[in-house]
């Protein structure tokens, strides 16, 4: 209170004109309870220790419980203290993120509440807010505690059981009806030796056991080298409709990088949007890398692009995949193809590279788009729903014919 010290100096004066014994009384009390409460419960407040604790990586649709623990080493106790935790609203709208209690000397107590994360991102908890004070009022104080925390919503990932992927690497770790490349480390069984099999082919051991002369049946494979590049340039997509298409671009890049993972094949990613989390603005490139570790990777940047006003993606296409090897798969998911996009997708099937176009926005003509790729040597898709995923899976196209696991 800043008007309590004058009030104080008027109870004094009086007593003093009046000569009121128990006004001298209600001043002492009055003052020590004042001095008390400056001091007393502003110290208290200060030895306030606080953790915020929870995993902070989630899926889309999982619940992340959110601990905040409080605890007073401090010996007068706190008559009331007003704990608040500043929550993203996209994840979360109640009021379960305050609350209002009190702590003895040495105590502790815990916040809990729960996040619904159905909204893929990168989202910021706290800081922290601590309000508290004395029961007659005579002092309050509030302040935020610093050590905001960040908590990444993975995109969401849709099943692809059946999805079939280019690939011009000889050898690999997935078995394929195309019977252009033969791994030798994959035996698939023996067979008589017939005239003009190589001797290398020739399985010693089994002709020894058979007294005939056996050759090594190899298994046919390919390997899935894959570069995922999203176009998420804002200029790019249809006025008023690009929120909803570069989040469908999002989970079907992210649905993809799952299957071939899963699949235990290289797969990268690059953006062509903007990732907060970076200093520049720029999304970091990922190399094709298998293994659950790199899938994390990719995920984390899925979950933190957003669409923005970028430079030219013809220019950026031409650059993306400089660093790939020659037979990689690039999966380049863009919301139109127009002539200059197909253009510079050609240069990296004359270099060597299959080119898949996936076009997250709907075409009225789409097989106009179509056979002008497939004149130059680019499949061509166009999926704008999960519907449309679901049709290009089951349909056999020949991106899924070229290829299946065995």
């Amino acid at each position: 209170m800043r008007t309590f010290a004058p009030f104080l100096g008027f109870l004094l004066l009086l007593g003093v004109l009046l000569q009121l014994d128990f006004l001298f009384y209600i001043l002492y009390v009055l003052a020590g309870l004042w001095l008390l409460a400056r001091f007393g419960f502003g110290r208290s407040l200060q030895r306030l220790h606080w953790q915020r604790r929870f995993a902070d990586h989630a899926f889309l649709g999982d619940q992340a419980v959110v601990e905040v623990a409080v605890q007073h080493r401090g010996r007068l106790p706190l008559p009331w203290l007003k704990i608040s935790d500043s929550v993203p609203i996209a994840l979360f709208g109640g009021d379960q993120a305050r609350v209002l209690t009190s702590l003895a000397g040495g105590e502790r107590f815990t916040l809990r509440y729960t996040l619904d994360c159905n909204r893929r991102g990168l989202y910021t908890l706290g800081p922290l807010t601590l309000s508290g004070g004395d029961p007659l009022g005579f002092f309050e104080t509030t302040f935020s505690l610093p050590g905001e925390m960040q908590l990444t919503v993975y995109p969401q990932i849709l099943p692809l059981p059946t999805l079939g992927l280019d690939s011009r690497q000889p050898f690999g770790v997935l078995r394929s009806r195309q019977r252009l490349f033969e791994d030798p480390a994959r035996l698939a069984g023996t067979r008589d030796y017939r005239t003009g099999d190589s001797i290398r082919r020739i399985h010693w051991k089994a002709s020894a056991h058979s007294a005939s002369l056996q050759v090594k049946k190899i298994d046919p494979a390919i390997a899935l080298e894959s570069a995922l590049l999203l176009n998420l340039n804002q200029e790019d997509h249809h006025a008023r409709s690009w929120r909803g298409t570069s989040e469908w671009a999002i989970v079907l890049a992210a649905s993809l990088a799952h299957h071939l993972s899963q699949a235990g094949q290289a797969v990268g990613l690059q953006v062509h949007g903007v990732d907060p989390y970076e200093p520049s603005q720029q999304p970091r490139a990922l190399p094709p890398r298998a293994g659950h570790a790199h899938l994390m990777q990719v995920l984390e940047v899925l979950a933190r692009v957003s669409a923005a006003p970028m430079p030219a993606t013809t220019a950026w296409l031409q650059q993306a995949g400089l660093d790939l090897d020659w037979g990689t798969t690039l999966l380049v998911i863009t919301p139109q193809a127009t002539a200059e996009t197909s253009a510079a997708l050609h240069q990296w099937r004359r270099r060597g590279c299959a080119v898949i176009l996936l076009i997250t926005e709907p075409y009225a003509h789409f097989d106009l788009v179509q056979r002008h790729a497939r004149q130059l040597g680019l499949h061509a898709f166009n999926i704008t729903h999960e519907g449309d995923l679901q049709r290009w899976i089951s349909s056999r196209s020949p991106l899924s014919s070229l290829t299946s696991p065995g």
